[in-house]
């Protein structure tokens, strides 16, 4: 019983970190609708400002994540949550990578407005 009450937590806990993806994802057609609209007109400084902008904020949400996902690692620590330690460490470290390049965009952005 307390067995399967822990996996019970450990799943609603996943599900709780993974269901704003998720959502995020359900709406990500109309994002990439509207940056590929603002993306392809982009020649000024104001607009590679603007674009350099949106990817620094989303390179800040994806360390907000991978900080998030590793506090979901560090409590993976009794022996039926071993088996998602690993994924929560490997989620993390993508997250972190996008982060990175979120942040190279947004330095490509300024540098295309000579900034």
């Amino acid at each position: 019983m307390r067995k399967a009450l822990l996996g019970a937590l450990a799943l609603l806990a996943t599900s709780l970190l993974i269901a704003p993806a998720f959502a995020a994802s359900a709406s990500s057609t109309a994002d990439v609708q509207k940056v590929s609209a603002d993306i392809r007109p982009v020649q000024t400084p104001d607009q590679h400002h603007a674009l350099a902008d949106r990817y620094r904020s989303t390179a800040e949400e994806m360390k907000k994540s991978a900080a998030e996902s590793q506090a979901m690692s560090e409590m993976m620590n009794g022996p039926s949550q071993a088996d998602l330690k690993p994924h929560f460490d490997e989620i993390a470290k993508i997250q972190e990578q996008m982060a990175a390049e979120y942040d190279a965009l947004a330095k490509a952005h300024m540098s295309a407005a000579g900034q």
